[in-house]
Formats: structure tokens, sequence, C-alpha cells
């Protein structure tokens, strides 16, 4: 895979055609470039990074050794946005890309036809269009909000615009880097050992957000509408600093805590438990090591079972200073009230045995939450 340029940059084209409108105020060029002849260009407004298993690109590279006559005519081309264009003499173009601007469609485009140059010498009849709005003054919203239409063909995710925009910034710089590189954030995105997508650590971390939840409300819409639970984050980003962001500092715990209960949750709880169909139906063939705390899970519990229990633990979390802290150790507390959890757990589980009615009993969240309220030592 190719990687695109940096900004601040300037990239010089030799371009067969070009064509300049003016729309509404705003200069639009097209060029068509020589396929042989196109450089790198910066992905920056791109949410995601193209993907070498994409049909779309293995189709165009077929495009360019099989027809490379009808190229231009087979393909989109790419959608650009810079900050200066300045035609110069010998069909020569050379674009100015301030921070922010580049590529905001047809990125596979561009790698496929350069990666497909790295191999060959592509035949000079293969020609791609290039677009570029020159938009010397921007906001980055806007130009995410141009490049989110520019790809309705598959729409981008909202976590990959959030990322874009910075919103995850504050998070990934409170957790602990070995973590933060196992989150995903955007669409593309090459990350060794993958662990969760940055919007479902969001609604993760909603779960435990005691300036939100309380014993007479609890997050239940992190199982029954995760969409909107993470729109609403976007937004609160887009106003100002969002209400999760005091629980940032406790991200490393909170994986840590929560992958252990998905450890250690039948252990110590006599044999009965384990035949239970509430976990025997989850059982693995082999234990696998989970990825934030290297903790051993034997059962994989889909989360409208185990998400009542992590939600319960806000009770264990209060503000200091405007940053999360636990009241007690979670785990150790756990660990004593483990028990109980799990009577009322099965006892919930004995009237419903359905996961999605079970995970919508609001009588559930509410005795697992005041079972931890109670329970948490205050000294």
């Amino acid at each position: 895979m190719v990687n695109s340029e940096l900004t601040p940059a300037i990239i010089t084209l030799k371009y067969s055609s070009q064509a300049k409108c003016v729309v509404n105020g705003i200069t639009i060029y097209h060029f068509y470039i020589e396929c042989q002849n196109l450089r790198e260009l910066p992905l920056d407004p791109n949410p995601r990074d193209p993907s070498e298993d994409r049909k779309p690109y293995k189709a165009m590279r077929d495009t360019l050794r099989t027809e490379p006559k009808m190229f231009s005519l087979k393909n989109l081309g790419i959608n650009s946005i810079a900050s200066k264009v300045t035609l110069k003499s010998n069909n020569i173009v050379e674009l100015e890309f301030k921070p922010g601007l580049g590529v905001i469609n047809g990125g596979h485009t561009m790698q496929a036809i350069l990666d497909e140059r790295l191999e060959s010498t592509i035949d000079p009849l293969a020609k791609v269009r290039l677009e570029v709005v020159e938009f010397e003054y921007f906001d980055q919203s806007e130009v995410a909000s141009i490049a989110q239409s520019k790809n309705l063909s598959t729409q981008i995710k909202p976590y990959s615009t959030a990322h874009y925009l910075g919103y995850f910034d504050p998070l990934i710089g409170c957790m602990q880097r070995t973590n933060a590189d196992k989150i995903i954030l955007y669409e593309g995105q090459d990350v060794d050992n993958p662990a969760m997508k940055g919007d479902e650590l969001i609604v993760l971390l909603t779960m435990f957000n005691p300036n939100v939840y309380d014993t007479d409300n609890h997050p239940i819409s992190c199982i029954t509408g995760k969409g909107k639970v993470f729109d609403s984050w976007i937004l609160e980003n887009k106003n100002g600093t969002p209400s999760l962001s005091v629980l940032y500092p406790l991200t490393d715990s909170i994986l840590d805590f929560t992958e252990y209960v998905r450890g250690t949750l039948n252990e110590n709880c006599g044999t009965s438990l384990n035949r239970q169909k509430i976990i025997s139906d989850y059982k693995l063939k082999e234990p696998v090591m989970q990825p934030f705390s290297g903790c051993k899970m034997s059962y994989n519990l889909p989360i409208g079972l185990i998400y009542p229990i992590f939600a319960a633990f806000r009770a264990d979390i209060h503000i200091v200073d405007g940053k999360a802290e636990w009241i007690e150790n979670p785990k150790l507390l756990f660990n004593r009230i483990k028990l109980k959890l799990i009577g009322h757990w099965l006892d919930a589980w004995k009237q419903d045995q359905n996961v999605t009615k079970f995970s919508r009993n609001k009588l559930l969240w509410k005795v697992l939450y005041d079972t931890v309220d109670a329970e948490k030592k205050n000294d």
C-alpha cells in the first residue's frame, strides 16, 4: 500500500487536459491525467484509509492492465480539496494542500493506480479524472461533511468522521499506548491487534458515566441504541466538552475491569452456574486471551447479558476535581459481592430466558446497581 503525502504539501502534476468553472463563487478544476503521471496526494480529509481488499480496488487494477483506454469511463476519478491551484506552462499544475485538505473521495482509485505503477508501466491511454476544489479558507467540520457526502456508495462510519475531527484525541491521550494502539479509530486503519472500534469504546465508557446515570436512570440504550449513544457523544463534542470526558482517565482501568469480570464471572460460584443456559450456551472451545488485560475468557457472553453487570459499577465511581475515580478497587468489590450479583442475574434470567428481554429488564439494572451502591466501601 502506498502512503499518501503529508500536509502541508505542494504537489506538481502534468495533465493532458483541464477545465475550470466557478460555482456559487467556488472555483472547481477538472484535470485528466495519465495514470502513469499521477502522484500521491494527501488523504487528510478522507476519514478511512484505502483498502486493497475491496472489490473496486481489484477491479480498477484489472482495468488498468486489460482496458486502459476505458479506465476514465469506468472510474469516477479522484475528488480533492486544495488551498491553492496554480496553472503553469506546459500543462503543469501546482496544488497546495494545507493541513486537513487533500483527497475527499477516490482514495481507492489513487491507491490502485500508484500500486499498479509500482509493478509495471501503465499504458498512456489510461487516464484518471482529478477534480480539485480550490478552498483556501475552510472549516474542518465542513470538509468532513463534504467527504461524507462524496462517499455515499459506501457510507463513511461516524467513528471515522469523529477521528478526522479530532474528537478521540483527548480520550486516546489518557490511555496507555499499548491499549490505545488496539483501538480502531477509522475505517481501513492498520492495527496490528485490533480489539474494538472507537464507537464501541465510547458506548462502553458511557455505561460508567455517573453524571448521566443513577439508581433510577440506567444505560439500557448502550445495548438498544448504540448508534444514538455515539451520535450524542459526537454532538456534545461539537458543542464543547462532552460529559464523558471526566471518565477518560479511567479508560484503561475500565477496560481491565470489564475483561476481569468476563474472565472470572463463573469462578468460585459452584458448578451449578456453569450448567445454566445463560452461561453454557456461550462456552468457548478453548479459553482465549483478552486483548487489554491478558485475562483468559472461557465464555463469550453477549453484551445483552454482561452489560447490566458492568453498568452497575458506575455506583463505585465518583467525581473528584472534575475527574472520575473508583471509590473502591472494582475487582475487590466484584469478588466480594459476586455471588449476590449472580443471584440477581440468574433470578432475572429465570423470568425471561431471552437475551433481548433480559437486556431490557429495568428492574435487573436497578437491583444490580443498588447492590453495588450498598456494598461499596466509602472509607
